[in-house]
């Protein structure tokens, strides 16, 4: 059997005596031809059907053994170098890149994390079907349209619900019996088979929560995550997961906060002892200020996956500065804010979030310290089908326009054109700068940064290498004011604006000479948002 590196494949098994149930009783070993140990569990598959998926880390011959109730066997796997384009194989399973600054491939190659939020993909979004005729299969459609878009995670939740909220009608992956959890055989080779599949194949980091964190309050709660968690590393643990945990693991109570946190850490300690290739793991956080810091001292902790929200509290560069200070050996993804077209949560009205809005918090989050954005589109982080009803209450959230809307909200591509200039710019050098890199202009009229709130209103956000060769400053809506850099140690730069909408790039100078290290920028010549670039020559 030959199998691509780091691309999943599948062993068949038969038995008639393991269990048909979460845990099938049956384990495998594969070791690689340097000596290392992977273990895979198999799972029930139907009938007498068992699988093994197991994807090889390592070029060359890998041997295999396989035992359990009515299973032994063993056998060979000749790991072949890959021969597609798509990074996540080209370079590998992600980890933590060098000193928890950002993620990369398992060669070290930088991972720039841009997601597309799918929280309803398994119990919503269609295989095989389509209510619009420019496409034959609705989820399939999705994922290749963001994938163009050069999008790279696909953050998601099972919804395996241990308890359901009042009116919650979806689909049961697990049935309870008197010999534990029982799972839909069928529903999962029709649905999220098919979709896990697909997403593996075109290259996407699967970032997948088991439920939201309401569900830890179910009585028999624990047993069944443990068996929830057990069959779903064992069927999907071999493609490129980000195990999330759960949705808002700490939940909104402060007093219930400690259960629940107490709780999803038992469940990611599970997670850690099944899954042997070490998965990244992280919790979906709630939306607090200053961002939540619970996990950050615990090793299965390995990144976090902030929710800087809707608009119900402020953001600006503070909280991501404050939280980086505390927290710079983990790194940093923000994960859920101002998702496009949903209705805003503001203290002084709401509204529906637009491109630009979205955008500021992108950038800030970046130039303050994050490596990755999660981006969203109402109509599909909670997936609407139709078109809403006539006259519905657009209350909460708002209403939802249909999927074959929100796959064409212009966002998206800004987000891409996000992507592709940090890569331009080697973004994994890049640091926020701290304010003795800033020179204050003599006019007495302008604003400093010597006052946080003015600063956060009115001064842009700026990062750069430690060569000071890049230096990237994002001016947001209300940055109007000056830039002045002192610490520049080239004797030539250049600089340019760039509109984060476009794309479009307008010179500012090609030699540009520091006084003494100190320079000036111009004014920001738009109202919009901006980026300034200032390269060394």
């Amino acid at each position: 059997m030959k199998l691509e590196r780091w691309v999943c494949g599948e062993i068949a098994l038969k038995s008639a005596d393991a269990p048909r149930t979460y845990d099938c009783g049956i384990t495998s070993e594969f070791v690689s031809p340097s000596g290392k140990v992977i273990k895979r569990d198999a799972f029930w598959d139907g009938s007498d059907d068992f699988l093994i998926r197991f994807a090889p880390t390592e070029l060359g011959v890998w041997q295999w053994k396989a035992s359990g109730p009515g299973v032994k066997t063993q056998g060979e796997i000749t790991c072949v170098p890959y021969s597609g384009e798509l990074p996540m194989y080209r370079h590998g399973f992600l980890k933590v890149g060098p000193k928890g600054r950002y993620l990369c491939h398992a060669d070290n190659a930088p991972f720039f994390w841009l997601g597309d939020t799918h929280w309803h993909f398994a119990i919503g979004e269609k295989w095989g079907e389509s209510n619009d005729p420019r496409f034959r299969n609705q989820f399939a459609a999705i994922v290749d349209k963001r994938a163009e878009q050069k999008f790279n995670v696909y953050q998601c939740n099972f919804h395996c619900e241990a308890m359901r909220m009042p009116g919650q009608e979806t689909p049961e992956f697990f049935v309870r019996s008197e010999n534990g959890l029982i799972p839909d055989i069928a529903l999962f080779q029709e649905n999220l088979d098919k979709k896990m599949g697909y997403l593996a194949s075109k290259g996407f980091a699967i970032a997948a929560g088991f439920s939201w964190f309401y569900s830890a309050f179910a009585p028999d709660a624990k047993e069944w995550y443990e068996s929830v968690a057990k069959y779903l590393v064992a069927r999907y643990g071999a493609y490129p997961m980000i195990w999330t945990l759960a949705g808002e693991v700490g939940g909104y109570g402060k007093e219930t906060q400690e259960t629940l946190v107490n709780f999803w850490r038992g469940i990611a300690l599970k997670v850690e002892e099944l899954d042997s290739y070490g998965h990244l793991q992280t919790a979906h956080y709630t939306n607090e200020r200053p961002f939540p810091s619970y996990y950050q001292n615990e090793s299965w902790f390995d990144f976090t996956l902030n929710q800087a929200g809707h608009g119900d509290y402020p953001i600006d560069a503070r909280p991501y500065r404050a939280h980086r200070a505390l927290h710079d050996s983990k790194p940093f993804i923000e994960g859920e804010s101002m998702y496009e077209q949903v209705l805003t949560l503001e203290p002084n009205g709401r509204r529906r979030a637009t491109p630009e809005m979205l955008r500021r918090v992108a950038y800030l989050a970046i130039q303050n310290g994050a490596c990755g954005y999660t981006y969203a589109a109402q109509g599909m982080w909670h997936f609407q089908w139709d078109e809403p009803k006539p006259g519905a209450p657009s209350i909460g959230f708002g209403s939802f326009p249909p999927w074959h809307k929100a796959i064409d909200f212009p966002g998206a591509d800004q987000m891409a054109a996000m992507r592709d200039f940090y890569e331009s710019v080697d973004w994994s050098k890049l640091t926020p700068l701290s304010q003795q890199c800033f020179a204050k202009s003599k006019d007495p009229f302008s604003i400093t940064f010597d006052d946080g709130d003015f600063a956060a209103l009115f001064m842009p956000s700026v990062s750069a290498d430690p060569e000071m060769d890049t230096v990237v400053a994002y001016f947001a809506e209300t940055n109007r004011y000056p830039l002045g850099l002192k610490t520049l140690t080239k004797p030539s730069y250049t600089a340019q604006w760039i509109n984060p909408a476009t794309g479009e790039r307008t010179l500012i100078s090609d030699s540009i000479e520091p006084d003494n290290g100190t320079w000036f920028a111009p004014a920001k010549p738009w109202e919009q948002d901006a980026i300034l670039l200032v390269k060394a020559k």
